[in-house]
């Protein structure tokens, strides 16, 4: 490697020198090897990461980036014909790119401060006027703004937990709204819920409190970061939306099937949610307890279809749409 001035090389089974099957990294050597005092008369094996990760070479650059910030894999095998015949890295991309997002992207988990990441949120408008100028759709820069604010909270939440300590049960940060659908904006305010486990009695109270400051600080944060407060208070600072599951679930049971038509129009922001930080599986639960609430009563579906049916699509004279 420092002979060819690269970063990594790919490993391959001596049966079939075409079948890669790993790769090592320069950090793999730091942090595998040196940092904790390996024989480096090991085989290589030991410290590669398998199975490796592939793109398509027909693949945009794009959606390489994409893919490297939501997996944090910095180093990719390229597939041609059935084969792995070379390796995209992180640098390709952002000499690729120019500014690239990535590099915004890797400052924003380095950050260890609350107010760097205030300066950090500031450069998303810029790094996307770039992108914008390059020529990326509306779509592409909508799924990278999404990531960025991703990854903006869930830095935010390290350095919270960093302050009061690690959560006394699990727990999933919620979504709703647009965050929910990944139809963000610039800076869209903030729709946001806590879920956790159903702590044990005697813990109750313990639980409750550690996740109102928790929500509480969050949304700070995040108001200092250039994301506006709800007007209808829908954050995790508000103790309506910070609830065990089993509440989290009598409230959508009693949406889907006692809530009047209008009530449950207004609680429509609710039912576009999804995991955001902490434990993925409490918001599949609570998913799947909304959906089978549903197959069962069915008025809500109703009720919002003859809602949305009342509204006039925006048509010209000519019948184009109004934009």
């Amino acid at each position: 490697m420092s002979r060819q001035s690269i970063g990594s090389l790919l490993v391959y089974m001596d049966e079939d020198p075409g079948a890669m099957i790993g790769i090592i990294t320069d950090t793999d050597f730091r942090s595998k090897v040196i940092a904790e005092g390996r024989d480096y008369r090991e085989p290589v094996a030991s410290i590669m990461s398998s199975p490796l990760k592939t793109v398509s070479s027909e693949m945009l650059c794009f959606d390489v980036l994409l893919k490297m910030m939501t997996t944090g894999i910095h180093h990719l095998g390229v597939e041609q014909g059935g084969r792995v015949t070379g390796v995209i890295t992180s640098n390709d991309i952002m000499v690729q790119q120019g500014n690239s997002p990535y590099y915004l992207f890797k400052e924003i988990a380095a950050q260890n401060e609350f107010e760097g990441l205030y300066m950090l949120a500031d450069k998303v408008s810029s790094l996307v006027r770039n992108i914008i100028n390059e020529g990326a759709k509306a779509g592409d820069i909508a799924r990278m703004i999404a990531l960025i604010n991703e990854n903006i909270l869930a830095q935010i939440l390290v350095l919270i937990h960093r302050q009061l300590g690690p959560a006394p049960v699990k727990y999933s940060w919620l979504m709703f709204g647009s965050e929910g659908r990944h139809e963000q904006t610039f800076k869209t305010d903030q729709d946001n819920g806590i879920v956790y486990s159903d702590p044990d009695p005697q813990q109750r109270e313990l639980v409750s409190e550690y996740f109102r400051t928790f929500g509480e600080q969050a949304t700070h944060h995040l108001l200092k970061c250039g994301y506006p407060s709800c007007r209808d208070n829908v954050m995790a600072s508000n103790p309506k939306w910070c609830l065990p599951i089993s509440k989290w679930k009598d409230q959508f049971t009693y949406w889907i099937s006692e809530a009047d038509p209008l009530e449950q129009l207004h609680a429509a922001i609710f039912f576009d949610f999804r995991h955001g930080y902490g434990t993925e599986q409490l918001a599949v639960d609570l998913r799947d307890h909304l959906i089978s609430r549903c197959r069962e009563n069915n008025t809500i579906v109703k009720n919002l279809i003859k809602s949305y049916l009342k509204m006039r699509a925006p048509l010209s004279f000519f019948k184009q749409f109004i934009v």
